[in-house]
């Protein structure tokens, strides 16, 4: 028992830690801080379309698959560029999922909307579905998409008060399984 000024000097820190705490929680409540943040609403859009996209993709490959059966059999070659061709020809018909992918699109990390716009169905035969990624493996056809991002700059409405800025990029790919038996494809995520 020498020194209890030590034992004081730590709760007068938590004391003020606490009155501290207390002042920046009034703060945000009272002066309405909302404004300031950044909304997660965008981030929310593009993960919501990104699972809207995949239903549609796996839709799409159904009906190829079934397309592709009438004129070629399952597990050989013509059969998968058959597939790949008619799936290719589905996702360019359909504007959503086209307009999904190259709404802010990258590319190992750099903006590439613009270039892939430019190239459309070169994009999507030689880049996003490209031939290497549809094999069969096992007696079972194997089908993917190329790793791709989104990348945006999130910022809050209101810029004059403190606001953080989010930098906001993901990646994503997808790889599928497809089977045949009975009759019927099964369409696995792999």
């Amino acid at each position: 028992m020498r020194n209890k000024s030590g034992q004081f000097f730590g709760l007068w820190l938590v004391f003020i830690t606490l009155f501290f705490c207390s002042f920046v929680i009034y703060d945000i409540l009272v002066k309405d801080a909302s404004n300031s943040m950044v909304s997660p609403k965008a981030v929310l859009e593009v993960r919501d379309g990104l699972e809207l996209f995949e239903m549609r993709e796996v839709s799409l490959i159904k009906d190829s698959l079934v397309e592709a059966n009438r004129v070629e059999v399952f597990g050989t070659d013509d059969f998968g560029e058959e597939f790949r061709g008619t799936f290719i020809e589905y996702v360019l018909a359909d504007e959503d999922m086209t307009e999904f992918i190259f709404n802010d699109l990258t590319l190992k990390g750099k903006g590439f909307e613009d270039e892939a716009r430019l190239m459309n169905r070169n994009f999507f035969e030689n880049g996003l579905y490209s031939e290497s990624l549809t094999e069969f493996e096992n007696g079972n056809l194997v089908f993917g998409r190329e790793i791709i991002g989104k990348e945006m700059y999130l910022e809050a409405k209101d810029k004059y008060n403190i606001n953080f800025p989010v930098d906001f990029s993901f990646e994503f790919s997808r790889k599928y399984l497809i089977s045949f038996d009975d009759g019927e494809f099964e369409v696995e995520v792999r």
